[in-house]
């Protein structure tokens, strides 16, 4: 009986009325990455919202990032010892397969998920080492070229180039929000097709 259900799980990956609930789980974080992008845009191309709070730009994009590594985690699940493993290898590997995920995507590079897991570790390490000069908690900047002169900045955003800077790691958003919408946009498919990875 064990072997029949093992091999069941081998050959579905997903429980094929499981699908749904991996497409609801992901859709919470397209929507929420899409809604962010969005408001990012709209600040950046509306000069009284832009000057009213240009810092939220920085949030909205540390958000993108952050969903764009729970996107991740589901498609490409940590490495675990034993049977734990192989639930978690199969489901990857049929969202992979049924969302069109390949090694060519920005969800797939480990940096995304590097930068969002963990990180009031990273912030400890990181701060246990002095810092001399400038030192700016976060800035909104047009071109990078504006932080030269600042020795360490916590956060930044720089808009011409959509890119969110932390703790010395530099990642450009816009290849993840195109990866982003285009899963969504499947999500939403498989959503209308009954909840089904098809």
């Amino acid at each position: 009986m064990i072997r029949e259900l093992q091999e069941e799980q081998e050959q579905w990956k997903i429980w094929p009325p499981y699908e749904v609930f991996y497409i609801e789980s992901l859709l919470t974080k397209t929507k929420s990455a899409i809604g962010d992008y969005e408001l990012l845009d709209k600040v950046i191309t509306t000069p009284t919202l832009f000057e009213e709070n240009p810092n939220i730009l920085i949030d909205l994009s540390e958000n993108i990032i952050n969903q764009g590594a729970g996107i991740s985690r589901y498609l490409f699940p940590a490495r675990y010892k034993g049977t734990r493993n192989r639930i978690h290898k199969l489901r990857g590997e049929k969202l992979r397969e049924f969302l069109h995920v390949g090694e060519n995507s920005p969800l797939e590079h480990r940096f995304v998920r590097d930068y969002a897991e963990h990180f009031d570790e990273k912030l400890d390490i990181f701060l246990s080492k002095p810092i001399k000069g400038n030192f700016i908690p976060s800035r909104v900047v047009f071109d990078a070229q504006e932080l030269d002169n600042v020795t360490f900045v916590f956060r930044a955003y720089v808009v011409n180039e959509f890119k969110f800077i932390c703790l010395e790691k530099q990642i450009c958003i816009l290849p993840i929000i195109k990866e982003i919408y285009r899963i969504h946009n499947l999500l939403i498919g498989f959503i209308n097709n009954g909840g089904r990875l098809q």
